[in-house]
């Protein structure tokens, strides 16, 4: 290290972070699927008062523990431990340590499932006469 060597520290720096981005943005994917493994509770930030109930979803590519935010009302409800679930990568703010949330369940939409509530178990559970 010379006393000109300036120029050419802020060169490796650069190339160094530039590496570190590129490695990142490989590994980033927006959608990941897992498996429940438990209910949470979790009390939120304070504009926001109350429990939310979230889950911990081991993922199948790493198997990595995560927090997933249900988004539906009575979404939890329905879901059950060991059930194959699909998230997405998306942050709830006001919830800490919760960067996903659930999209599909046991290959269900989760939102069209929590709309026709009626309508899935007249269509899927109920036999019918003879």
């Amino acid at each position: 290290m010379g006393i000109f060597s300036a120029r050419k520290l802020k060169q490796k720096s650069k190339k160094k972070r530039n590496a570190n981005k590129t490695s990142n943005q490989q590994q980033a994917t927006t959608h990941v699927s897992g498996i429940v493994k438990e209910m949470i509770n979790i009390h939120v930030k304070s504009p926001n008062s109350g429990i939310k109930t979230c889950v911990k979803v081991e993922l199948c590519k790493n198997k990595k523990e995560v927090l997933a935010f249900v988004p539906c009302d009575g979404g939890v409800l329905n879901l059950d431990e060991n059930d194959s679930v699909l998230l997405e990568k998306k942050k709830k703010k006001d919830v800490t340590n919760c960067h996903y949330f659930v999209i599909k369940f046991n290959h269900i939409c989760l939102k069209d499932f929590c709309n026709n509530k009626e309508k899935y178990f007249r269509d899927r559970c109920y036999s019918g006469p003879g």
